[in-house]
């Protein structure tokens, strides 16, 4: 009989991956160069070791770690970036905690639900008009003003909060944008509709029937939770999935609220593969974080990629915008621009020998397009892939 290979995961490849991206763009001691060589070798080492207790190879573990793996087995290490006149240095990132971040979050969470709330009892639509939507506005802009006060007094940025304190300050920053509040209140009213109708059908969970319906749209790593608190059904929806259709929102809702779940699911899991979903996604996890100043990668340097994408298609009148890696490993998103820091983000999988030229100078040239023409938004939704866009695609050879 034969044996069935077994899947495993892997956990921290590309958290080590990532770590050793961030070292080599650093200044190298001899020792640190050691140390280095010592800790990619383990990690390989490891990985093989693993995969060979379960009799399985590097190439079956899932994209991301093997992709983190072959990176880091890949690497010249005989040929690190060492700088011998180099003072050894920490490398520890500052660290400083804002009492209140989660609070005032939690805060703005109740007064938008308060309003969207107030306004389907009314039977009317969010309006940027309604004098509720201004007064929350200019409350999430102004906290957010006194905590970027508060970061770049301390010399900080975003990357230097604790995790929890970081999504939260991002959030609200992301939501200072009066386009993007006013299509998250209308998400948000949107869940309330569909969600009051899902939890009275006969295949709810019985366990959250009686219960009253909290709902929230958050920077959250989950697409969605649902839980019975506080005799409150608590319900937390991806900020992802703002300005999404009106029938996935009801998949996201019938994916948390049913027994019967399973197409839901499928349906829910394919959009937030979309472009647009990740757009989101990336865009508020940089959010007030630093940008990396090295374009240089290990095969490609974001910035020559731009100068010949830029002579070829834009006559060399493009305004360099900031170039950096992304750390994240992509298989359908590899790039994204930021128009909040003009900052271009290219992912880390495509810095790979073995990416053709014309591949990445194709994303590169297709992130300037947003660049150039920017977006278009209509009845609360962003269109950033318009005809115009696409007309302009097509002129790429």
């Amino acid at each position: 009989m034969r044996r069935k290979k077994t899947s495993i995961r892997i956990k921290g490849v590309v958290r080590s991956m990532n770590r050793v991206r961030e070292l080599l763009n650093t200044n190298l001691t001899p020792q640190g160069a050691e140390n280095l060589r010592k800790m990619v070798t383990k990690i390989v080492a490891a990985v093989d070791d693993a995969c060979k207790e379960y009799g399985s190879t590097p190439d079956e573990l899932p994209a991301p770690t093997r992709r983190a793996y072959h990176y880091l087995k890949d690497l010249n290490l005989d040929d690190l970036p060492v700088n011998k006149n180099a003072q050894a240095q920490s490398h520890h990132r500052k660290s400083i905690r804002i009492t209140g971040l989660i609070k005032s979050s939690n805060m703005f969470h109740h007064k938008m639900s308060t309003y969207v709330r107030g306004i389907e009892y009314k039977a009317v639509q969010v309006s940027t008009r309604h004098e509720e939507f201004n007064i929350i506005k200019a409350a999430i802009e102004s906290h957010v003003s006194q905590l970027g006060g508060l970061l770049q007094a301390n010399d900080a940025t975003a990357a230097a909060l604790p995790i929890r304190s970081r999504r939260a300050y991002q959030w609200m920053r992301f939501l200072t944008t009066p386009d993007i509040l006013e299509q998250h209140l209308k998400t948000l009213a949107k869940l309330y509709k569909i969600g009051h109708k899902v939890t009275f059908r006969k295949d709810a969970q019985r366990s959250f029937k009686s219960l009253k319906l909290d709902a929230n749209i958050y920077h959250t790593s989950a697409l969605f939770r649902a839980r019975p608190k506080d005799k409150k059904l608590q319900f937390i929806v991806n900020e992802g999935f703002i300005g999404a259709p009106d029938n996935i929102l009801k998949s996201v809702v019938c994916a948390a609220f049913l027994n019967n779940k399973k197409n839901y699911m499928a349906t829910m899991r394919t959009y937030s593969m979309r472009e647009s979903f990740a757009e989101i996604v990336i865009e508020l996890e940089h959010l007030g974080m630093p940008i990396d100043k090295n374009t240089r990668g290990m095969f490609y340097d974001l910035e020559i990629v731009f100068e010949r994408v830029n002579s070829v298609y834009f006559d060399g009148a493009m305004e360099k915008p900031n170039l950096i890696w992304s750390r994240i490993l992509t298989q359908r998103k590899f790039g994204h621009y930021r128009p909040s820091s003009d900052t271009i983000m290219i992912s880390i999988s495509l810095d790979d020998s073995d990416v053709p030229t014309y591949l990445i100078d194709f994303i590169m040239y297709h992130e300037l397009l947003h660049k150039k023409i920017g977006q278009k938004i209509i009845n609360g939704r962003i269109y950033s892939h318009t005809s115009e866009f696409r007309a302009a695609e097509s002129e790429f050879h």
